[in-house]
């Protein structure tokens, strides 16, 4: 009698075991970065949703948001960024069997942080343009509520009515920020930590007397992998190179800075191994 293997397990059969085992510990170094991620961002959204009522009962309108929001959070991504190179950067030495001294470290350190400084600012700045974007959004739907012209100016004018504008407001931000947060989090762990090991492993490159390091491409070979990334998996480049899949460049999963969209990566799970050859 013939058993049929599902198409999935057949992939996992196929995967390299070292990428197997480098995936598991992926998971579990991600995800200590993105539940750290995700307290911090659910501070700040409070933060906001407190500006938004005090905004409200104030002036009868949502906030605009001020820098000081901005740099609230950069601050985030940058904790996130220096987690990240803490944790993934002596994973890629360890796999490559290599011996790094305590300033060959502090340099990749100090390399990775100056790059994910512009990262922080540009990252920041679109979230908060999402979050003025979500406080217009939660206003207009709550003053909707409204059935009439006269309701609608009374919750702007009446300090009571004001009230339920807030709690109308309020209720649909908490569902907003709940699912950003976790969108955010999922997005900039994945890009901070893929973005530490390549930073290692170029500055690894760079002082070895012979060889070349070079990057693999993994997903997660499941049903859940997107076609781009298939495309991608098991490909190697060296460690300066670029994949390329559906007209864009990446240097790394979730990696942004070469001009890659939401299609490759949002929700991504992929993960990069090294070797020197």
């Amino acid at each position: 009698m013939n058993h049929i293997i599902p198409i999935t397990l057949k992939r996992n059969f196929n995967m390299n075991q070292n990428a197997i085992n480098q995936s598991r510990l992926e998971k579990r170094l991600l995800n200590q970065l993105k539940e750290a991620l995700k307290v911090d961002l659910r501070i700040f959204f409070k933060s906001v949703r407190a500006e938004n009522k005090k905004s409200i009962r104030k002036l009868g309108t949502y906030p605009t948001l001020s820098n000081k929001y901005t740099k609230k959070v950069e601050k985030i991504l940058t904790k996130n960024h220096k987690k990240a190179i803490e944790l993934f950067e002596k994973e890629v030495h360890k796999t490559l069997g290599i011996e790094l001294t305590s300033e060959d470290k502090k340099k990749i350190k100090e390399k990775f942080l100056k790059k994910a400084d512009k990262s922080a600012k540009k990252s920041a700045k679109s979230i908060i343009k999402t979050t003025r974007n979500n406080l217009q959004l939660a206003f207009s739907i709550a003053l909707s509520q409204g059935n009439d012209e006269k309701k609608v100016k009374s919750f702007i004018e009446t300090k009571n009515d004001r009230l339920l504008l807030i709690i109308l407001s309020d209720k649909i931000l908490e569902k907003l920020f709940s699912g950003r947060t976790l969108t955010i989090a999922d997005v900039e762990a994945q890009t901070s930590s893929e973005a530490a090991k390549v930073e290692a492993g170029k500055q690894i490159n760079e002082g070895l007397e012979s060889g070349t390091i070079y990057k693999t491409w993994n997903t997660r070979e499941d049903d859940r992998v997107r076609e781009l990334h298939e495309e991608l998996d098991n490909k190697k480049i060296e460690i300066d190179g670029l994949f390329e899949t559906g007209g864009e460049k990446l240097s790394h999963p979730g990696d942004f800075s070469n001009g890659a969209t939401a299609k490759n990566i949002v929700n991504c799970r992929c993960f990069l191994t090294y070797t020197k050859e």
